[in-house]
């Protein structure tokens, strides 16, 4: 299940993330998904990253791509929105977004990304088309699995704006390709003719409805200029300080950010 390549081809589009947490002597585990915005930086949801703080303490987070499966590339710093609401009982603008930094970049970022990524002011496409690595919906034991599925790819149609909390809701077109647990942060894409756009990122998801809720991209792109300008003034002996005190300094990232 892919989208049309007679709109754009998926060579020019950046690759797909799962994103995985391991602790020593374990099996890796994909909770989430993703969408890197530069070689070294990834937009996923704030949701991932608090439950990899709460699941996976004492654990190494790092993603993985489909078209280099054996390759892992540690994250190392983070942000989360300052608008995004951890508390279940969310009520007003919930902006579940978090940007991720590398600790070296990807390798098949294309170099066209630059001109063939657009993120809209504003939805532009009723049909629209995910890419996750839900293990849940396709049905995998592994992460090798799961990377290397032909069904990461799901067809959704728009439903309607949920514009007070800064999100919109969409549902499956086949019911088991509904969006999943493994799935938040998986962007969500329009094609037309020689345009790919970023429509938002999936934050919610209810495999047994077929619906899920996706986070607009407009109230984010001022924070996202801002920090992918911050992040690109790391140097690496400023990132290893950052692996050494993650839990003190990830903390203050979320209060200063």
């Amino acid at each position: 299940m892919v989208p049309h390549t007679d709109f754009l081809p998926q060579a020019n589009l950046p690759a797909a993330i799962a994103l995985a947490a391991r602790k020593a002597g374990q099996e890796e585990q994909i909770f989430c998904s993703g969408v890197p915005l530069s070689p070294d930086l990834v937009l996923t949801a704030a949701h991932c990253v608090n439950q990899f703080e709460k699941r996976w303490r004492e654990s190494t987070l790092f993603i993985r791509t489909p078209s280099l499966p054996s390759q892992t590339i540690e994250v190392v710093h983070w942000a989360l929105h300052p608008q995004y609401q951890e508390s279940m009982n969310k009520k007003g603008l919930d902006i579940d977004l978090a940007l991720l930094k590398l600790k070296e970049p990807l390798k098949e970022f294309p170099q066209s990304t630059k001109r063939m990524l657009i993120i809209p002011q504003a939805r532009t496409q009723t049909r629209l088309w995910m890419r996750g690595f839900s293990p849940i919906r396709l049905k995998t034991s592994t992460s090798w699995q799961a990377l290397q599925s032909s069904e990461t790819w799901s067809k959704l149609n728009f439903q309607a704006e949920l514009s007070s909390e800064g999100k919109y809701k969409v549902r499956a077109e086949q019911n088991n390709a509904a969006p999943c647990p493994g799935d938040s942060g998986a962007p969500v894409w329009s094609f037309e003719r020689e345009k790919a756009t970023l429509e938002g990122i999936v934050v919610q998801g209810n495999c047994e409805k077929g619906d899920a809720k996706v986070v607009s991209m407009n109230p984010a792109l001022a924070w996202l200029e801002s920090k992918m300008h911050r992040f690109s003034e790391f140097q690496t002996n400023r990132l290893d300080e950052l692996k050494i005190y993650p839990l003190r300094l990830f903390g203050g990232v979320r209060r200063q950010f």
